[in-house]
């Protein structure tokens, strides 16, 4: 019940849980369509309960068709909406499988650890830049770095990639400000840093704005401003949004609006560190732009619970509950891993637009991408807050999330990679397979798992769609490994 709660559900009680459920049956019962349906690029897909009904197609770019009859015309790529019978149903158009790359290889780094020649203690999209074009000289057919979603500014030590604010928007920390000189350890000081660098930038802006930026940013809308909005009352308020004053927690409440109409400058510079941003990540993919497959991104598998996303948005997220893992033999009592859930109803309610948005900013840049815990595809682990009470998997429409990453991808020819290490539910890998996505091979876990001294397998003998790499970003890279740093580590 607690996890019905989560999704807004009123279940304090069996006889409230029964109700629910019975309501959402009656709803259901009363659809002429479903919520949402997957159709085939370039197919004529027949709709049974369409016989004898007139329909309507509102396509993504905002033309229509209209006809009657259970069979719908091919459709063009993207994420239509079919009315009929007062019913909507979301038509996810995609290709039955993407094409796979080609055999090739690249490297992974953390963008934190770039080192330039300038130094600015910390790596930069420049230094990326760079990087990149040394990889491509080389011969490599693509190069990865970290999770580069919007972080907490205001909180040096919430450096983690994988706990952002936000992952439609961009990490404002890798920004080339011009900071030089601030290395001589080989470990990144934010603490130290962030001053600095918020310096820099503040005298950037000092400088003036851009030409262009007013028309860059009323051409990204509402969901801009929002962010904008939600970053400038992190500097006024704090870093977490649930522990400002109940009046700013609501983005539409008078109290957010009037702050907005008396900070439209700082609203204003945050917009333009996006903006920034952007450039500078569109010079990186330029100087891949004769590799493979180019810029690797990696996607987060949630968002911290008190960050920007949520605030903006908080109904599409689960309330009360982390994404986490069940006990296993890694960590006997389970995993909470502070993460906010997207609800799937609501997602799905909404076309899985939102899902759509996250991998079109990675898209913008990279022709590979990787989504880490792509087992949540399927069922997603909810952990009550203070586990109050044991975590339990939800049920996520798998084809439907399946459908819109091939949808992004295509769009920009794109390749995408499955994080699918862990509990595999039975039938994930064969998914995977069908829709074209690589699934993660690492080789220090690629072994035979026998009685005495490890023996690590052959290449031959590695799943073949698969993107293999010697470890991930929570295990000892290939030199600590070889020195034994983790155990070091472990020891201390």
């Amino acid at each position: 019940r607690l996890l019905l709660a989560a999704m807004g559900v009123k279940a304090g009680s069996e006889a409230e849980a029964a109700q629910a459920l019975d309501r959402i049956k009656a709803e259901d019962a009363a659809r002429l369509l479903p919520v949402w349906q997957v159709v085939e690029l370039d197919r004529a897909e027949k709709i049974n309960a369409l016989a004898g009904q007139d329909w309507v197609v509102d396509l993504e770019d905002g033309t229509h068709l209209a006809g009657q009859g259970a069979t719908l015309p091919r459709l063009p790529l993207g994420i239509h909406w079919l009315r009929a019978g007062g019913s909507d149903c979301a038509l996810l158009c995609a290709p039955a499988t993407l094409p796979l790359p080609p055999q090739c290889w690249g490297v992974t780094m953390p963008l934190y650890g770039l080192r330039g020649a300038a130094d600015a203690g910390i790596g930069t999209y420049s230094d990326l830049a760079v990087a990149l074009e040394g990889c491509a000289s080389a011969g490599a057919a693509f190069a990865g770095i970290n999770p580069i979603h919007a972080g907490f500014p205001t909180d040096p030590m919430a450096f983690s990639p994988y706990s952002p604010s936000s992952r439609r928007w961009l990490d404002v920390t890798h920004i080339d400000a011009g900071v030089t000189g601030q290395g001589g350890d080989e470990l990144v000081d934010y603490t130290a840093l962030a001053p600095a660098h918020r310096a820099a930038l503040k005298a950037l802006w000092a400088k003036g704005a851009p030409d262009g930026l007013d028309d860059w940013i009323a051409a990204q809308g509402a969901d801009l401003h929002r962010f904008a909005l939600h970053q400038a009352l992190s500097e006024e308020l704090g870093s977490y949004w649930t522990d400002w004053p109940e009046a700013y927690r609501d983005p539409a409440s008078d109290a957010v609006a009037d702050f907005a109409r008396a900070n439209p400058d700082a609203v204003r510079f945050h917009a333009w560190l996006q903006w920034l941003a952007q450039t500078q990540l569109e010079q990186v993919r330029d100087a891949g732009a004769g590799m493979a497959l180019g810029l690797y991104l990696d996607l987060a598998v949630g968002i911290h619970p008190a960050g920007a996303d949520t605030w903006a948005d908080p109904e599409l997220y689960a309330r009360g509950v982390s994404l986490g893992a069940p006990p296993d033999a890694f960590s006997l009592d389970g995993q909470a891993w502070n993460l906010a859930p997207l609800r799937p109803d609501e997602l799905a309610r909404r076309g899985f637009e939102p899902l759509a948005e996250v991998l079109r900013a990675q898209f913008r840049f990279a022709r590979l991408l990787r989504i880490d815990h792509i087992l949540g595809f399927e069922r997603a682990f909810w952990v009550p807050e203070g586990r109050a009470a044991p975590g339990a998997y939800v049920q996520m429409p798998k084809e439907a999330l399946l459908a819109v990453a091939r949808i992004e991808a295509t769009r920009v020819g794109g390749t995408v990679v499955g994080e699918d290490l862990g509990n595999i539910p039975e039938g994930l890998h064969a998914d995977l397979d069908r829709s074209g996505l690589l699934g993660c091979r690492v080789a220090m876990f690629e072994q035979f798992w026998d009685p005495g001294p490890p023996r690590f397998k052959p290449a031959w003998r590695y799943d073949s769609l698969t993107l293999t790499s010697f470890a991930t970003h929570d295990l000892p890279t290939w030199e600590g490994w070889k020195a034994g740093r983790d155990l070091d580590w472990r020891a201390d």
